[in-house]
């Protein structure tokens, strides 16, 4: 057994997804798995470069333990498992939320599918990048807060402002955690403001500097160059993600989990398992 003070990463994950499962009454799960950024990397190297440099070769090791053993887990669960090679998580959630189809492939039955994942969407994540999907529909579980975050909790903190403008609010303010730089000397309180006199960045550029008079917007006509690159950063890819699933495989999943030594993961069974593709 390997204990579940180790694998505190996917027992953490396994116990909030069953815990969600049951407060939101899921029956569709679909786990979208990050496989890198490479055309924001090669766009600007320094991208999320902070991240890159912070785990060890030894947790990195332990992170990739953890994550295989999620990873089989969830597939033996027969929950939908969707990757696209060099692209984040994200792209995929919004390609999904977007309502685009995906091929579903059933790897037991050696057969494909067309899916498309049906509305309302819960996205669990506590990644603010992806309050620009917000719709009436469409909400984010905050599981470390405990938060469910809706349409309406984001209108009332970027009053007169749409989700879909959160990009743009990204975009001149800067994301630190994603080394994002946005424009120098706009916070995010500047950039919300910019945005709800001007609409977009696009309008904002477009207005000659010679003529400016908005000392807030002189600073991101002075950023151009670094508010377009942001904007690039932030604006989710377009994928073609692969999804993989298979029949439960329910005695197999129950072995992983004690051999992982997450015993206690037996005590939200009757969440995991309510997903099950039997």
């Amino acid at each position: 057994m390997i204990g579940e003070d180790s694998m505190h990463i996917a027992y953490g994950y396994l116990s909030g997804l069953g815990d969600t499962i049951r407060d939101y009454n899921i029956s569709e799960v679909v786990v979208a798995w990050d496989q890198g950024h490479r055309v924001k990397d090669e766009l600007y190297p320094q991208y999320k470069a902070g991240r890159k440099s912070n785990l060890t070769d030894e947790q990195r090791e332990q992170f990739n333990i953890q994550f295989d053993t999620l990873n089989g887990i969830l597939f033996d669960l027969g929950i939908r498992c969707c990757y696209a090679t060099g692209y984040e998580a994200d792209d995929i959630i919004a390609h999904l939320c977007a309502g685009k189809s995906v091929n579903d492939f059933h790897v037991d039955a050696g057969k494909i599918d067309t899916f498309t994942i049906q509305r309302p969407i819960l996205i669990l994540s506590g990644d603010h990048d992806l309050y620009a999907l917000l719709e009436d529909d469409v909400s984010i579980w905050k599981s470390r807060k405990r938060e469910l975050y809706t349409i309406d909790a984001f209108r009332k903190e970027y009053p007169n402002l749409s989700p879909k403008q959160y990009t743009e609010i990204l975009a001149l303010a800067g994301c630190s955690s994603d080394n994002v730089p946005g424009a120098k000397g706009i916070g995010p309180s500047s950039a919300k403001k910019l945005l709800a006199i001007y609409g977009s960045i696009k309008a904002m550029l477009d207005i000659d500097i010679a003529e400016c008079t908005d000392k807030l917007l002189l600073k991101v006509l002075d950023s151009r160059d670094r508010v377009l690159l942001s904007k690039q950063l932030v604006t989710f890819e377009s994928v073609v993600p692969i999804m993989l699933t298979s029949a439960a495989q329910i005695d197999k999943v129950k072995e992983q989990i004690l051999i992982a030594g997450m015993g206690s993961i037996m005590d939200i069974w009757p969440e995991l398992s309510s997903v099950s593709r039997l």
